[in-house]
């Protein structure tokens, strides 16, 4: 049984394979989520046979590397966690192409619109990664490769490989790391876009660096398939290194029918392309602990005790949802999971002194859920990405309700932020931060404190904070647009080091100090804002230059409207109106500004 492709199809329905030991289980996926396919191999001794693959991942239809003995177990040191047993495939050396060396064979099970993949991978010592090679991955339908098309009705594929820079000849000189890609073949992959080659994008870190592979360390990899509405590009894929996610496209057009969905694993390994990629010594490769998943639902109480146990039994992808009461936790999410709230559902501090939550992992999602008593009710570090709070309320927290430091990619919409001891919003080196329809009230700092890049706020309030500002923003490429800062104690809005900014439509109504305090600000737009009533000067530039402000209005200030200190230079003025503010006088420009 050998071919260098896939051939043929095959439905497995929910069955359980019982050799002399239970090594696997598949089931096809419920609605309501499961796991599809797990193997990992702990049972499993020598020579790592067809009969075996068949007991633990199905049927084979074709088979490389098998029988000719380049699959066998490990176990001891040698296999991961040096506990059980792993996949050890064998590359020997001059060898390019499944039929040469490594292994392939596909797990066929009934499809699914949207699936997971884990396992880990681990490249034996002093592995030379030459040009580069395939690793497994999802697929679907014919699970297309080499020169057969995807063409949106017969099949796609989702494999990865491992690739290099390096274009030179075999073993001259040994590459010792890596990068790797995404090796998927879908109706836009390719140079052509066409479906007939694969894509070839390499896995990025978060710091914009390429993911790199080295010799003799366990990785564990995940993906996650989406698949697209038939005949529009609005599928996902993701991939994972170690929890972190370096790939993460949501335009692919898998299919055109909605008979072709997610229904094989491909595991494929080997060097290549062709001849040039051969390896020039022999090699090996670690696999173990295999598992093809659908995100599913994890009801508590009704189905674990709390939400620390919904979240450790939790796969990546699966929702939370808490029923309607008071739950009291530290949950420390690192791994893709929505936690969502049920009518009436408060999740309050089991010790004060430590976060409600505390993200550490991308494509986290918290809705519809009050947070409270904790040290900070939401805490996001230097791994999280992609992070959604939506409808949430925090309120009597111990510290600032929300804290992220280092994140990238946040969303904070429609949330009440209330009483609580610290800030509303601390962001500190956010890039990319949306905060939309937000009210932030009674707060012991700053309603909002953001020290971030590239971002937007606009529809939110910041009201009756008792220390710094409404608003308080230090940063670059953010607008801020529809907001309110009254009543606060302290500064309506303070803008410190700030370039490339939109400020429009904006008010600042009764704080105690400034209503608009710009320092250091430069080359950036204001427009069409109301400063009025505010307990000191109503506007003020300082050290800022070469900013553009139209058809503002500052009014009823108890000093003067605007001042535009020496340090000013490039400021242009135009169709600003000032009325009702002390001493009768609307501007001070003392700075070298234009005016009309």
């Amino acid at each position: 049984m050998s071919s260098d492709s896939p051939l043929g199809f095959i439905s497995l329905r929910c069955f359980l394979v019982v050799p002399t030991i239970v090594l696997a289980s598949l089931c096809v996926a419920s609605a309501n989520g499961q796991t599809i396919l797990e193997v990992n191999f702990d049972n499993r001794t020598g020579a790592y046979s067809e009969d075996q693959i068949e007991a633990d991942f199905g049927e084979l239809r074709f088979s490389n590397g098998v029988d000719e003995g380049r699959t066998r177990m490990v176990s001891g040191n040698q296999a991961f966690g040096g506990r059980g047993s792993s996949l050890r495939v064998e590359y020997p050396s001059g060898s390019f192409g499944p039929r040469l060396g490594g292994a392939q064979w596909i797990a066929e099970f009934d499809g699914v619109e949207e699936a997971f993949l884990t396992y880990r991978v681990k490249f034996g010592p002093g592995f030379d990664f030459v040009r580069g090679g395939k690793l497994p991955g999802l697929a679907g339908g014919s699970a297309p490769s080499g020169s057969a098309p995807a063409d949106g009705v017969r099949g796609w594929s989702g494999r990865f490989m491992w690739r290099t820079r390096f274009q030179g000849q075999s073993g001259r000189p040994q590459q010792r790391v890596s990068q790797a890609i995404s090796y998927a073949k879908h109706l836009h992959s390719g140079f052509a876009q066409d479906g007939r080659q694969e894509d070839e994008v390499f896995w990025e870190e978060a710091n914009g660096s390429e993911s790199r592979l080295e010799s003799d360390v366990w990785y564990t990899l995940r993906q996650r398939v989406r698949m697209n509405t038939p005949g529009v590009r609005d599928g996902i894929l993701q991939i994972w290194l170690d929890g972190r996610l370096v790939l993460d496209q949501n335009n692919i057009q898998f299919r055109n029918t909605a008979n072709l969905k997610i229904d094989r694993l491909f595991f494929s390994t080997f060097f290549g392309g062709g001849s040039s990629w051969q390896n020039s010594k022999d090699e090996v490769i670690f696999f173990d602990d295999f598992k093809v998943y659908v995100p599913s639902q994890r009801l508590v109480p009704e189905q674990y005790p709390s939400p620390n146990a919904a979240v450790a039994a939790a796969n990546a992808g699966d929702t939370i949802l808490l029923g309607s009461a008071d739950w009291y936790a530290n949950l420390v999410i690192d791994k893709p999971l929505t936690i969502r709230g049920r009518s009436n559902s408060r999740l309050m501090a089991a010790i004060g002194n430590r976060p409600v939550i505390r993200v550490n992992g991308d494509n986290v999602r918290i809705i519809n859920l009050e947070i409270a008593r904790g040290i900070t009710g939401v805490e996001a570090l230097s791994r999280t990405s992609r992070l959604r709070i939506y409808n949430c309320e925090f309120r009597d927290n111990f510290g600032d309700a929300i804290r992220m430091l280092d994140a990238q990619d946040i969303s904070i919409v429609n949330t009440n932020i209330i009483n609580n001891e610290g800030r509303g919003v601390f962001l500190n080196r956010v890039d990319q931060f949306y905060i939309f329809n937000c009210r932030s009230q009674n707060n012991g700092g700053a309603g909002f404190e953001i020290f971030s890049d590239n971002g937007f706020v606009g529809n939110s309030e910041a009201t009756n904070n008792r220390a710094g500002a409404g608003l308080f923003f230090i940063g670059s490429n953010s607008g801020f647009e529809n907001n309110r800062s009254a009543n606060n104690n302290g500064k309506g809005y303070i803008l410190v080091n700030s370039q490339g900014c939109g400020f429009s439509n904006n008010t600042a109504d009764g704080n105690s100090s400034f209503g608009l305090l710009a320092y250091g600000v430069d080359d950036s737009f204001f427009s069409r804002n109301l400063i009025e009533r505010n307990g000191d000067v109503g506007v003020v530039f300082n050290n800022s230059d070469d900013n553009f402000l139209a058809d503002n209005t500052v009014s009823f200030n108890s000093g003067i409207g605007a001042y535009f200190s020496p340090s000013t230079d490039g400021n242009y003025l135009r169709r600003n109106e000032y009325q009702g503010n002390a001493y009768s006088v609307g501007l001070v420009d003392q700075g070298n500004n234009s005016s009309d």
